[in-house]
């Protein structure tokens, strides 16, 4: 029998150290993820030849994708290796805190060990670098995806036993945007009528490659200035005429936004993702959505003294480690 496509599974476990592989003990059932190899080639065509007469690899690595709803307990895996963040847990709630640097290491990030294939065959990737993401919540759907990159897939064998995070995916009837005027007063003016908010972080990670038989893929990952960028589309109404009137008597003041997601309840608290950010509006079209007369509002996160950063998450749930 020839080996099915639906049965192949993707496990995945955090690395101590970057690049040293680990058991890929975890499964995230909410996310899909797809990973292959990358050939870098150097050809070579010398006088007299009509075709190439040398093809040199010059470089392997790996490259992938993962998508999927936005759940309360599987979003930890990608801020993790994006931007690093701490954990502490009470009353069997556990509080993630993603506060991205905006200069500086953020020391806290992490590498993962990818595994993907079946009992017949499998391949693993080290030194998985979650590299960007993208959030988009409609009145349809909230979900994430981005890309990764790795070391050059090797043989193995799957992590028997993996342990299956359980699924909460994030209901889009428990959102609420906010857009105030101050860091202080974050949370307080919500947004009577957004209609749609995207998110996005770009690439944030190169792939540094050195002359060095040890590494015949990446050595390791390295920083590098990146945007965070998106759009909020809201019903163009009174409350949108002040916020615009504001913005032109005032050039282009920093505005905070806030997007949040109160789920269920768990333990003294309640499931909870928030994303904050400082930033500058940028006017964009007037359109219709969806029969609704709305505004497109785009937004730029920037550092802001006040905040400490530009922008950060927040994510509580019932998983005390990745």
């Amino acid at each position: 029998m020839g080996r099915a496509a639906v049965n192949i599974v993707y496990q995945i476990g955090v690395e101590t150290t970057p690049g040293t592989g680990v058991a890929a003990n975890r499964q995230l059932p909410s996310l899909s993820f797809s990973v292959g190899p990358e050939l870098r080639t150097q050809p070579f065509r010398a006088n007299g030849y009509k075709v190439d007469t040398i093809l040199q690899l010059q470089r392997e690595m790996a490259k992938g994708k993962f998508e999927g709803p936005l759940t309360y307990n599987e979003v930890i895996w990608p801020l993790a290796g994006i931007i690093g963040g701490t954990v502490s847990t009470s009353g069997g709630a556990s509080t993630w805190t993603f506060n991205a640097n905006s200069s500086g290491a953020d020391t806290n990030a992490k590498t993962f060990t990818l595994e993907c294939g079946d009992a017949t065959a499998a391949q693993e990737a080290v030194y998985t670098q979650f590299n960007n993401l993208s959030i988009s919540v409609t009145k349809s759907e909230a979900k994430v995806s981005g890309d990764f990159f790795a070391r050059s897939l090797e043989n193995t064998t799957l992590t028997s036993s993996p342990t299956q995070i359980a699924q909460l995916p994030v209901n889009i009837n428990e959102f609420d945007i906010y857009l105030d005027d101050t860091f202080g007063g974050i949370g307080t003016t919500k947004l009577t009528d957004p209609l749609q908010v995207d998110f996005a972080i770009s690439d944030k990670y190169l792939a540094k490659e050195v002359l060095n038989t040890t590494f015949q893929s990446f050595k390791e990952s390295i920083e590098q200035p990146y945007n965070v960028t998106g759009k909020v589309m809201v019903e163009y109404n009174s409350q949108w005429q002040a916020v615009y009137a504001a913005m032109k008597a005032s050039g282009l003041p920093t505005r905070y936004l806030r997007l949040k997601a109160t789920g269920p309840t768990l333990g003294a608290t309640t499931y909870l993702f928030q994303m904050d950010a400082a930033c500058k509006l940028e006017m964009a079209e007037q359109k219709d959505q969806d029969g609704v007369y709305g505004y497109e509002l785009g937004f730029r996160a920037i550092h802001d003294s006040t905040m400490g950063r530009a922008y950060s998450f927040q994510v509580i749930n019932a998983v005390t480690a990745l």
